[in-house]
């Protein structure tokens, strides 16, 4: 592979064969440059045996351990090596692993992309380590079509990591089905703890999490800036289906990304707390925006609110922000109508 040019198309597939019965299945995981099938990559897995046989094979051999999404996993050292104009695509199954990028910068014009197949059958298991998409450094990358399952453990989905001196910008997360992060109130959809701009969060799907999504610091010196979330649906967290966190003064000046005057536009998402939420002290709305810095980069920023639809919420009301909001053409419901809330708040969090 050295003499050939460096793949740009990424793709990783399966062949099912077997040793010298077809009682003690293997499978071949392969990774292949797309255009030309050349291959970049491969290891071997056992496999349980299938259908009429998986019986016999049980019987005659014992169990067999699945290592098909180990091995799959272990493919993934291709992800140190992407770089601007790449594309990574994940074929359906399971994989055991967590997606870590660190330093992977694409461009405007060329973004590094990161795929699985339709119908969010290619699944990341959540790991006890480590957040299942861990971001760091990176720049101009696009996640799609991807579910990632928390399993319940105390970990995270996607999140701009919170190390020292982290950034992220220009990130796209696009149809993600999260679910079983619900471990507890703190464990998040998608998160970023890092200075954070240009980000678009569009046509996901985040169910029974701690909290939906969580963007900023909760000291305000963690901005999320110039962010475009649509078209998502968001439901029965046990916290805010979506948190934005206020910014500080001076916090902004830090990178040029973030030294801007700007918008976070927030439309056409559907957000449900009808189930699963906290109450008393913990409960949270559906909806909470932090304010925007008084003075200096960001001072005279705004959030765009609109055609949302807010869908009960038993605990808390379904709106709260502060700042510069501009809230219309949305629709709030609230059956529930608990007792000293109304819908929609304007006052400070901090």
């Amino acid at each position: 592979n050295a003499k050939f040019p460096k793949a740009k198309h990424v793709v990783f597939d399966d062949l099912e064969t077997f040793e010298h019965t077809k009682c003690k299945p293997v499978s071949i995981g392969l990774m292949v440059e797309e255009e030309t099938r050349r291959i970049l990559g491969y290891n071997v897995a056992r496999m349980p045996a299938k259908g009429l046989l998986a019986k016999i094979s049980v019987a005659k051999y014992g169990k067999r351990v699945d290592e098909r999404p180990k091995k799959r996993t272990e493919l993934f050292t291709y992800l140190n090596s992407l770089v601007a104009g790449d594309t990574l695509f994940l074929t359906a199954g399971n994989y055991m692993g967590n997606l870590t990028l660190n330093g992977r910068n694409g461009n405007a014009t060329q973004p590094i992309v990161i795929m699985g197949a339709q119908g969010w059958t290619t699944i990341f298991l959540a790991q006890g380590c480590c957040n299942t998409v861990s971001i760091t450094q990176c720049s101009y990358l696009v996640i799609k079509n991807l579910q990632l399952n928390g399993q319940n453990i105390a970990v995270d989905a996607v999140k701009g990591e919170g190390s020292n001196g982290n950034w992220a910008h220009h990130i796209i997360l696009e149809y993600l089905n999260i679910i079983n992060y619900g471990n507890n109130q703190q464990i998040v959809g998608i998160s970023t703890k890092c200075h954070a701009w240009n980000w678009i969060i569009r046509k996901n799907k985040i169910i029974g999490a701690g909290t939906g999504m969580y963007l900023g610091n909760s000291n305000g010196d963690k901005p999320f800036v110039n962010g475009t979330i649509e078209n998502n649906y968001i439901a029965n967290t046990i916290g805010y289906n979506i948190e934005i966190k206020h910014q500080t003064d001076t916090v902004r000046d830090n990178y040029a990304g973030t030294s801007v005057n700007g918008k976070t536009i927030i439309r056409h998402n559907v957000f449900c707390k009808e189930l699963n939420g906290a109450s008393g002290p913990n409960a949270r709305p559906n909806l909470l925006v932090g304010g925007f810095p008084l003075t200096g980069w960001g001072a005279n920023d705004y959030y765009e609110i609109y055609g949302y639809f807010f869908w009960q919420n038993p605990n808390e009301a379904l709106f709260q922000g502060t700042g510069n909001i501009n809230l219309y053409e949305n629709i709030f419901i609230n059956n529930s109508d608990p007792a000293g809330y109304r819908a929609v708040y304007i006052r400070d969090q901090n």
